[in-house]
């Protein structure tokens, strides 16, 4: 077993423990913490998470949501995926836990088998992005400010990482997942790839989905996504806010028709 006895943790207000990995990340893991239990930015009318739920958890950062979620689904599973080494967090804050319902994958979704290419800054651990992505103007500037007053005190230095790529469908097809019951991605522009290297014949097994969407590619387009939801029967809410504009991002809010009825 590994010594935590000097792990740095900061307790959530679900009782857990979660393990800070600098003290460069605790800015940024503290307002994840407020974005997630006080503003209750996953939380809405139909997408309450069940004892059993099984999660398909696609950003997982530092393993917050994970952790919120893992004490509302004790007897089911949440799969979490993250490709950079923010995982490793999750990972230690499990093991502090003990949790047994929560899977730490350090991959990305998108298409099988395949590479992509991440600009990551280890303790700026907020602005990882794929190179191939061009944020807004306002998206940058808040970037530089928090990159060089991190990189001031801590010295910070970007690089690049080149991480796997696999699909839902071989997440689903590799961990026996029958159907997914609260599928929550924030994954900074891989919302695309994740839905458009997806077979028809897995979408009716996801029932319910909370996205935050980006537009840093000429391609990105959400409203393609939700074309793409309907098509396959969901019910679709879209939301944005003003700063969300600014940033080109915003939220989906997907679930079966057949759940919107129960």
């Amino acid at each position: 077993m590994p010594d935590n006895s000097k792990l740095m943790t900061i307790k959530l207000p679900n009782g857990l423990l979660h393990a800070v990995p600098n003290q460069a990340a605790l800015l940024n893991l503290n307002y994840t913490v407020y974005e997630i239990f006080t503003l209750k930015s996953y939380e809405r009318k139909g997408w309450e998470i069940a004892q059993t739920d099984t999660i398909l958890d696609i950003g997982a950062h530092m393993g917050v949501f994970a952790l919120w979620a893992a004490k509302q689904a004790p007897r089911g599973k949440i799969i979490s995926i993250e490709p950079t080494e923010n995982i490793e967090s999750l990972t230690k804050s499990i093991e502090i836990n003990k949790l047994k319902n929560i899977t730490p994958l350090k991959v990305a979704i998108g298409q099988d088998d395949s590479f992509i290419e991440l600009f990551t800054s280890p303790n700026y651990n907020s602005s990882n992005s794929n190179t191939q992505f061009t944020h807004s103007p306002f998206l940058r500037f808040l970037t530089f400010l928090g990159f060089n007053t991190i990189h001031r005190k801590h010295k910070n230095q970007r690089k690049t990482e080149r991480v796997k790529t696999v699909s839902i469908a071989s997440i689903m097809d590799k961990y026996k997942l029958k159907q997914i019951d609260y599928l929550k991605i924030d994954c900074e522009g891989g919302e695309y790839d994740a839905f458009n290297y997806l077979p028809e014949e897995y979408f009716p097994r996801i029932k319910k989905i909370a996205m935050e969407f980006h537009h840093f590619h000429p391609s990105h387009d959400y409203r393609k996504l939700k074309a793409l939801f309907e098509k396959h029967g969901f019910e679709v809410n879209t939301h944005r806010t003003f700063v969300q504009r600014l940033t080109k991002s915003g939220n989906i809010w997907a679930r079966q028709k057949e759940e919107s009825t129960n």
